[in-house]
């Protein structure tokens, strides 16, 4: 199974997850092998360093992808988080150890033919969901001894799950995903994304492989294309490059980005 169109080159998702910890919280993405690079974006690793002296709240950021996590202490903590159409704040523990797989946008569902709007929003147990993932990483606990070894393990399964996949992806949705990619989030809807579809089978083509609307997803891609630039946020203030983005102004900029992160730009420069 082999997919056409380079989602990775053209889409970043950018988790600026550990902002403000004063370095006593480790967050580092690992790449996936190079047959997997269309499909996956990162696996990924969340830990403490030393103790907290607090719960620490976890900030995830929307950037339309699907991410499968599990507690490398707990395997049996292993979950599925859907799209989100704002930022999720997730309280754990004081000490943790968190590994993470990120799909690009619209992969999870062509590769499992799991409706993304089922899952929107919220997050599940994986085995409920996709029970052979589930047990890969079960059985891996065992032999894997470093993220390394993890990472490689998972490779070879998602490896050999593609290989044995004969349906082709769905060009009408991932021509209209690449189009909105190219532009950074920046088209009309209605104007650009009418190549024979009706904006009805868009809408259901966008709920079952993204989650939720094309209109909304373009939203959080323009976002995620002006984090790209400086994830501090201070140079996109002070240069206000969000209007390059199309952003009417600083008010619309600011409550956006509010939405998406979680925290005014003002703050997060000032961590």
């Amino acid at each position: 199974m082999k997919l056409e169109y380079n989602i990775r080159s053209l889409y970043t998702p950018v988790q600026p997850a550990v902002i403000g910890t004063n370095g006593e919280v480790s967050y580092i993405e690992l790449p996936p092998d190079a047959q997997l690079q269309d499909f996956i974006y990162c696996y990924w690793n969340l830990k403490t360093i030393k103790p907290l002296d607090d719960i620490y709240n976890y900030r995830v950021v929307a950037d339309g992808c699907i991410d499968i996590v599990f507690n490398c202490t707990n395997y049996d903590e292993t979950y599925i988080m859907g799209y989100c159409n704002s930022f999720v704040k997730i309280g754990i523990d004081k000490e943790f150890n968190y590994f993470g797989i990120r799909f690009l946008p619209g992969i999870f569902p062509s590769l499992f033919n799991i409706d993304a709007s089922e899952l929107s929003n919220h997050y599940e147990r994986l085995n409920t969901v996709q029970p052979c993932i589930y047990n890969v990483i079960q059985q891996s606990k065992d032999r894997c001894l470093c993220l390394q070894d993890l990472c490689d393990e998972l490779n070879i399964y998602f490896i050999k799950h593609i290989n044995k996949i004969d349906k082709p992806f769905d060009n009408r949705f991932f021509c209209a995903l690449e189009t909105i990619l190219k532009s950074k989030g920046s088209i009309i809807i209605e104007k650009d994304l009418n190549d024979g579809i009706s904006s009805r089978h868009l809408q259901r083509l966008f709920n079952f492989y993204i989650g939720d609307t094309a209109k909304f997803f373009c939203r959080i891609v323009r976002f995620q294309n002006l984090l790209k630039i400086d994830p501090s946020v201070k140079l996109i203030k002070s240069e206000k490059s969000y209007y390059d983005f199309g952003y009417y102004d600083q008010t619309h900029f600011i409550k956006e980005f509010k939405l998406f992160y979680g925290k005014t730009p003002s703050k997060i420069a000032a961590e």
